[in-house]
């Protein structure tokens, strides 16, 4: 660290961010979990993110980001020389004078990598220490740059935004060429960039293993992706897959390419930069690694499926190892074990949606895709997120009534609850959820974390089960059933889950004053375009602040500590609460009017008291059954 950042000041609360990162695509993308951190430490801030005029596109969409733009080293030197500083702070990840030297223009205060001009570095507020070649993840060497300010990171994913224009055209293009029905659809990465070409498997084993596959499963389809500098390989292989196989190298552009990546059942590739775009939508990937530059420095983390083959002469070789000593065995046997994976079949069947997007019924109602922000969500999931809902549980449910006993989770979402009750020791769990991409977050969750056979997770709705379940001991909905949109429905349903003598342990909104002008904000949010919700967001946070503050409380306090009280981070559950249509809310005496008739008498409530200004809250109760 910069030896005077010691008589710096605290550093005081940014409004406004600078981020600069100008290299491929790849390194473009590893810096996303860095630019994540500062975004969930100062939530209120504005993001300006900066990158290279041919790789900015990969940055666009970001809901953590608020607006991406290029830069140069070169035209750097001509930029910032008006008066003001705009930013309140700036991150910058390379190693160029020119772009240190415009973030100082334009910055009050500038983080970057010790330079090799110490000049330059004593003008910075953090100069850090960039580790030696090869010892440090890729990932976690861009988050020293957030941690030397106090951001800790917000998982490790990368992160890759496909609108719903972009997913579209996806369906469109493989509805063109036959290939919509065609299952595995295999995406392939054939090529490195030149400059990195001993990373090349030979095309000699990518023919091999494509025959392989063909005739493993007849009905594979292959995608051939990559640029117009390896024609040559991508064209041959296209010619002798002949059907099996649609062309699409050179002819896309990068974010065409990711939205058709996005739809694949699996993809296999050399490590490169589409490698990295695919890492980051978190699809079945099997990607392989040369000895000089092996996974355990480049492959994507907090990675739900990611099948990794590693050169077996791994940090033990030379660029001048060839990549053919990665056998087609090898790689064969990690596409059977992913395309064998349970993940793959709930993958199949779920559709490509943005995060935030509305999603319709077939009433055309208006409604909130809440697997998306989980599913966004359940990237960031660490250990003690998890601690956090266990503790929860616990605080709420007694631990004699959970051990051994039988468990449904109505409205699973992030999977976090159900992997919590497991972790308690409940014998047998099924989790069910109406959004097809909470169905997938869940599995994913449980299968990562847990690794007993206890559980089913299945989609269905709680308003009209598709087939039958067998009722539990305790049957638990945390803040799901008033978005039905028929939530007194839904709470008598789900108390007839449970069996007699067991416990109903639900969460709902309270009703406030201000319920009837959320209920139109919240429709209003489902339906805004993708800047309106950002502007959204960043002014309801902005309110929350200031409203803070006239309480004598921090806004940072409030986020830092935000997860233990609520499970989820502080910024997507913002999100969940502008968009969370349909919406209800209930008094506790309504509740008990509703549940007495059956039976049911309420052993447990924690209900608050709240204006409903910012928010209705959820309430809390425990009823056992008769």
């Amino acid at each position: 660290m910069n030896s005077s950042a010691a008589t710096e000041p605290e550093l005081p609360e940014p409004r406004d961010i600078l981020y600069i990162n100008v290299s491929r695509i790849g390194d473009t993308l590893l810096v996303t979990p860095a630019v994540r951190a500062v975004a969930a430490r100062w939530p209120q801030a504005r993001i300006h993110l900066l990158a290279h005029p041919k790789r900015e596109e990969v940055l666009r969409h970001l809901p953590f980001v608020h607006r991406t733009g290029t830069i140069e080293k070169q035209r750097a030197r001509f930029m910032g020389w008006l008066p003001g500083k705009p930013y309140d702070l700036a991150f910058v990840c390379n190693f160029d004078a020119p772009l240190v030297e415009y973030a100082l223009r334009v910055a009050r205060r500038v983080v970057a990598f010790r330079q090799p001009d110490a000049a330059l570095n004593a003008r910075l507020y953090k100069a850090v220490e960039h580790p030696a070649l090869q010892t440090t993840h890729a990932v976690d060497i861009q988050l020293m740059l957030p941690a030397a300010v106090g951001a800790t990171p917000a998982g490790k994913a990368l992160s890759y935004r496909v609108t719903t224009d972009e997913a579209q055209w996806a369906a469109s293009f493989l509805a063109e060429h036959q290939a919509s029905e065609r299952h595995p659809l295999i995406g392939l990465q054939v090529a490195s960039f030149p400059t990195k070409a001993y990373r090349d498997w030979p095309p000699g084993h990518f023919s091999e293993l494509c025959r392989r596959i063909h005739a493993a499963w007849p009905q594979a389809h292959f995608l051939i992706f990559g640029g117009a500098q390896e024609k040559d390989r991508t064209e041959a292989l296209a010619a002798e897959l002949g059907s099996a196989a649609t062309l699409c190298a050179g002819k896309l552009s990068l974010r065409e390419t990711a939205a058709l990546m996005k739809r694949v059942d699996l993809y296999v590739g050399v490590d490169t930069g589409p490698t990295h775009l695919m890492g980051a939508l978190q699809r079945p990937l099997v990607a392989l690694y040369h000895g000089y530059s092996p996974s355990r420095v480049l492959a994507p983390l907090d990675h739900p499926c990611l099948y990794e083959v590693d050169h077996p002469r791994a940090d033990r070789c030379t660029p001048e190892a060839s990549m053919a000593d990665i056998t087609v065995d090898r790689v064969f046997d990690r596409v059977r074990e992913a395309l064998s994976s349970p993940q793959l079949s709930s993958q199949q069947q779920v559709p490509d949606m943005e995060n935030d997007k509305i999603q319709s019924t077939t009433d055309g109602e208006v409604r909130f895709t809440f697997g998306a922000n989980w599913m966004d969500y359940a990237k960031l999931v660490t250990d003690q997120h998890i601690d956090d809902a266990v503790r929860r549980m616990n605080a709420l449910i007694d631990t004699a009534e959970l051990h051994g006993a039988s468990f449904i989770d109505v409205g699973c979402g992030s999977g976090l609850h159900s992997l919590a009750a497991l972790k308690q020791g409940v014998g047998k769990l099924v989790a069910l959820d109406y959004d097809p991409l909470s169905v997938e977050t869940t599995r994913s969750i449980l299968a990562k974390l847990w690794h007993l056979e206890n559980y089913e997770v299945r989609r269905d709705d709680i308003l009209s089960l598709a087939a039958p379940i067998e009722p539990a001991d305790i049957v638990y909905s945390w803040g799901v059933l008033h978005h039905t949109g028929d939530m007194r429905r839904a709470l008598l349903n789900t108390a007839g889950l449970v069996r007699p003598g067991g416990l109903l342990v639900v969460a709902l909104y309270g009703k406030t004053r201000y319920c009837g002008m959320w209920t139109k904000i919240k429709r209003w949010y489902c339906q805004a375009d993708e800047t309106a919700k950002r502007k959204a967001e960043y002014w309801y946070i902005r309110l929350f602040g200031w409203y803070l503050r006239l309480r004598g409380e921090k806004l940072s306090t409030h986020i830092a500590s935000y997860s233990k009280k609520r499970g989820m981070d502080f910024l997507h559950d913002v999100r969940d609460w502008l968009g969370g249509y349909p919406y209800e809310s209930i008094a506790p005496d309504e509740i008990k009017e509703l549940l007495d008739p059956l039976g049911f008498k309420c052993i447990k409530q924690n209900v608050h008291r709240r204006s409903g200004l910012f928010g209705s809250g959820c309430d809390e109760y425990i009823f056992r059954a008769p």
